[in-house]
């Protein structure tokens, strides 16, 4: 049987369901993977909990810091069971010996309750962030990964992020919120705000859909991307299936198959994406190496603005609080607290 994760509906208030064989028709996690995962709860209030699962890389070494993958699971493996996130390989393949030998990464899969959603939208697909308010679960997947931070050494400049269907929206939803957190995303067939592209230029993205998609319909990913390649998209990537693959909806099978999506997540760290606020009244100076705080020059000047760039002693850019990003890239930036 072929397992479905539906999202027709990314909220409670549309009238358009999905049908349940689609919505719900998820098949088994594979025993040994719930097996190699903690299986943990984060407490939001005194009334409500949040279920979640926590894989914890083998032989960890004492002084080393690790990377982290937030894994989002798509709306038929809602529930409180604390397993059905782990249902589709998309999700449980961050912890599996072929990617940890080379990675060894901390994974953690949350789960959402029945009936509910990482993002709840008055609209159909890609939404509004200012009129779309964070859930009690997303923020409790933010809670997740403050308290395995404290918890556990983990590389703050390798904290990833990936979702599929509903799991892929709550991806487009967190980097929108928490978009200096992550090091890159990989949201499958989801949507997202496009007016929210001058953030999403800033972190490498690698997004998939097939274009025949019945249940999340292709443009909702197709329009992110003609707004992230209009601001610049040089860290966007984006794989568009064909029908021929026969995927429809389940385009996270091929997309997590993809050792090249592999590897391309683990070559990325917050440094080439590090966004930093200038002290107040102050702007980042970027012209000359190293970069130093202080008064931005007349010429080109964006008044208060952030600047994020590809490293340390490489290319770099001012970017004002619009998101607006100058033209002309700066040389030899060397970024400073």
């Amino acid at each position: 049987m072929r397992n479905r994760t539906g999202i027709s509906n990314f909220s409670k208030h549309l009238s358009i369901l999905v049908p349940a064989a689609l919505l719900f028709a998820g098949g088994r996690p594979d025993a040994a993977a719930v097996a190699d995962f903690q299986a943990r709860s984060f407490r939001i209030s005194a009334a409500k909990s949040i279920p979640y699962r926590l894989f914890i890389p083998k032989n960890l070494q004492a002084g080393r810091k690790y990377p982290l993958m937030l894994a989002l699971h798509g709306a038929g493996e809602r529930g409180n069971n604390n397993t059905s996130q782990l249902n589709h390989a998309f999700t449980n393949m961050w912890a599996d010996d072929s990617i940890q030998k080379d990675n060894p990464t901390f994974v953690i899969a949350p789960q959402c309750p029945a009936d509910q959603w990482w993002v709840v939208s008055s609209t159909f697909g890609n939404y509004k962030f200012e009129n779309t308010p964070i859930t009690d679960n997303l923020q409790a997947v933010f809670g997740i990964l403050d308290a395995i931070e404290k918890e556990f050494s983990i590389d703050l400049d390798r904290e990833y992020i990936s979702g599929m269907s509903m799991g892929g929206a709550g991806t487009w939803y967190a980097i929108t919120k928490q978009p200096d957190r992550f090091a890159a995303a990989v949201p499958v067939c989801g949507g997202g705000d496009t007016s929210k592209a001058a953030i999403f230029d800033r972190i490498p993205i690698w997004t998939f859909h097939e274009v025949d998609d019945p249940t999340v319909p292709v443009h909702f990913t197709q329009d992110l991307a003609k707004a992230i390649r209009t601001v610049g998209g040089k860290r966007f990537k984006y794989t568009e299936y064909p029908a021929s693959m026969g995927y429809g909806h389940e385009s996270w099978k091929p997309a997590g198959k993809d050792p090249a999506m592999h590897r391309w997540v683990f070559q990325q760290t917050r440094a080439t994406v590090k966004v930093l606020r200038p002290p107040a009244g102050r702007n980042l100076r970027v012209s000359g190496a190293p970069a130093a705080w202080g008064a931005w020059p007349a010429a080109g000047s964006y008044g208060t603005g952030y600047g994020y760039a590809t490293g340390p002693g490489t290319d770099g850019w001012m970017v004002d609080a619009a998101g607006r990003k100058s033209a002309v890239p700066e040389r030899n930036i060397l970024l400073r607290r």
